[in-house]
């Protein structure tokens, strides 16, 4: 279970989303995946490495908007824009990691 919520934590924000530079030990998408538990705790690691995850959770409400605003059916061309000077912020902080809440259509996962 654990290594499965790992796989798609990591998919849908840190290296495979390209947030930060890819370490030189996780080039291929295939690097392997691994929650490792010791005596000091767990631990994620990517192609046996460990992978600290300086994450951020992550939505979109523009200012004057409420909880009911969806980006997602907006028109491409806001969706882009959006996404842009958001994820611009988001590698600025340092996060390489975003959790995000359901209703991304997988287009804009990709995109992300």
């Amino acid at each position: 279970m654990w290594s499965h919520l790992a796989r798609r934590f990591l998919l849908v924000g840190s290296l495979a989303a390209g947030l930060a530079p890819r370490p030189s030990w996780a080039q291929s998408a295939d690097a392997p995946v691994r929650v490792e538990r010791d005596s000091t705790g767990l631990r994620l690691t990517v192609g046996g490495r460990p992978l600290m995850i300086n994450g951020v959770n992550w939505d979109y409400v523009p200012i004057g908007e409420n909880y009911a605003y969806s980006l997602w059916t907006q028109p491409d061309a806001i969706i882009r824009e959006a996404l842009e000077r958001e994820m611009r912020l988001v590698r600025r902080m340092g996060a390489n990691a975003i959790r995000v809440y359901a209703g991304i259509p997988p287009r804009w996962v990709r995109h992300i």
